[in-house]
């Protein structure tokens, strides 16, 4: 899968580089080289570029959907 990040979208943090934030997602502000400055419940936080994956278009329903018609 291709994902892209971009300031302004939506991203979760995934990786525990930050274990407070693991599992929150935030508002991406700017890229400052390989982090993203990010807000995430009114607190500025930089995060690598590598813990985040963008929620901008994901949908879990249309995946679990065409998992469901499969087995039906």
């Amino acid at each position: 899968m291709n994902f892209t990040l971009k300031a302004g979208g939506r991203a979760l943090i995934l990786m525990p580089e930050r274990p407070n934030l693991v599992g929150r997602s935030g508002q991406l502000i700017r890229k400052i080289e390989e982090n993203w400055l990010m807000l995430v419940e009114g607190k500025r936080y930089s995060v690598s570029e590598k813990s985040l994956m963008p929620l901008d278009g994901f949908n879990p329903g249309a995946a679990a959907s065409v998992e469901w018609r499969k087995t039906a």
